[in-house]
């Protein structure tokens, strides 16, 4: 996980103020699934939830940005995961909504 993060976390660097890109997107997606696995393998980690939902936020905004309806429903999903685990369920409410309304466009 560690070699993956730093990869990600790499690559994210350098893409850091271009323009959005669906690679960017994926890669901070990519790297709040990293940090939401290794926050429920590691419960005493506690700013991985906080790493975790801003990367989430990050790709959910990116995607919104490109339209990118598929992409946007699933980062949407995994963020409600996420809330839901850390047990806020009406926040995570909101983002099941988002998933659910984006996958029927």
């Amino acid at each position: 996980m560690q070699e993956a993060r730093a990869s990600g976390e790499g690559g994210l660097a350098k893409l850091v103020g271009s323009p959005p890109t669906l690679l960017l997107g994926h890669l901070a997606f990519l790297l709040g699934q990293i940090a939401e696995k290794e926050l429920r393998h590691h419960v005493e980690r506690q700013w991985l939830s906080t790493e975790g939902r801003e990367r989430y936020e990050q790709a959910i905004s990116i995607f919104e940005e490109l339209h990118e309806t598929s992409a946007l429903a699933s980062a949407s999903q995994h963020l409600a995961s996420l809330l839901e685990y850390l047990q806020k369920p009406e926040e995570a409410l909101v983002h099941w909504k988002r998933a659910y309304l984006t996958s029927r466009q």
